[in-house]
């Protein structure tokens, strides 16, 4: 790659020293982290193209940078408010577009830039499970799976009042603990090894739900379905179980390649100028879509008695500092 140093929007945003509705560096605060001197890269548009390259022989230019979780929400066609999506890896990582507007969350969420194409900026709230396919590698440590591919198999139809708090690598929006602080409470002597897993199970969607509601209470947007991509897509219980708490629809995305598709997107845009994001993103048709099947009352007493189980976390947890 040939040119000056430079970062897209979307990671810059990132940054605290980034002034986030303008999209550049604030001044004030690189002065006053001491870093007024430095040489930053320069903050560019996501279908900029920032320079060539001659890695693959003739020069061929660069364009369409984009940080991964955005590119995924480009490419689930997340482009207006009302519109959300989910990855579910390692951890689970939900966007949700919020517009022209940064949304300063009152929650703990985190706002940044979604995109800036053709000089107008769009943003999106964040919010992240650290323990989700981690849980689930976690249970086959703990030997109650044997593997990963077994989850739908072992896990039980309900969970006998077993609760599951995913904070195994700590809790993130809105309670945002660093030290572990997993926990598994409601156990008693009729509590099988099915009823551990399904709690597992019910307690990083618990989680993502969580995520979701939060959003929808920042922006007064409601969500009519949840996008979803990324490798726990392929548990049809932990999908089920994602649509019966949220009681909305889950579409699972139908390529493994989001976040590559959603960088191919932006580059289509740095190369043909004119072109708006919606020609640029794929059309897709859901891989498999999940309606709820519990009544709202059942959802809303399970993620009630989950709440209850990480306030008690929590508090035990500021109770020790």
């Amino acid at each position: 790659l040939t040119g000056e140093l430079v970062t897209d929007a979307t990671t810059a945003s990132r940054s605290l020293l980034l002034d986030l509705d303008r999209l550049r560096w604030d001044e004030e605060l690189l002065e006053l982290f001491g870093l007024g001197a430095e040489t930053l890269p320069r903050v560019v548009r996501n279908d900029e193209v920032v320079g060539s390259t001659t890695a693959f022989g003739a020069p061929m230019p660069v364009g369409g940078l984009i940080v991964d979780q955005q590119a995924s929400l480009v490419a689930e066609r997340c482009l207006e408010p009302g519109a959300a999506k989910c990855t579910f890896g390692t951890g689970a990582f939900v966007l949700a577009a919020t517009g022209g507007t940064a949304v300063r969350s009152r929650l703990g969420l985190t706002s940044s830039a979604a995109w800036s194409v053709a000089g107008e900026n769009a943003y999106c709230l964040d919010g992240q499970v650290y323990t989700a396919g981690s849980a689930v590698r976690w249970m086959v440590s703990a030997g109650l799976l044997d593997s990963p591919e077994e989850l739908d198999t072992a896990s039980g139809e309900d969970t006998a009042g077993a609760v599951f708090v995913p904070g195994l690598a700590g809790l993130a929006a809105p309670w945002w603990t660093a030290g572990p602080s997993g926990a598994l409470v409601g156990l008693g002597l009729a509590t099988e090894r099915r009823h551990l897993v399904r709690a597992v199970v019910e307690g990083v969607v618990c989680q993502v739900t969580a995520l979701v509601r939060a959003m929808v209470h920042e922006t007064a947007v409601p969500l009519q379905r949840l996008r979803v991509d990324g490798g726990l897509t392929r548990s049809r219980v932990l999908m089920q179980a994602q649509a019966d708490l949220l009681q909305i629809p889950v579409d699972c995305y139908p390529s493994p390649h989001a976040t590559a598709l959603g960088v191919a997107a932006m580059a289509r845009l740095a190369s043909e100028p004119g072109l708006s994001l919606p020609e640029a993103v794929h059309e897709w048709t859901p891989a498999a879509t999940y309606a709820p099947q519990w009544s709202a009352d059942r959802a809303a007493s399970t993620l009630a008695a989950w709440e209850s189980a990480v306030e008690a976390v929590v508090d035990r947890e500021d109770s020790t500092r």
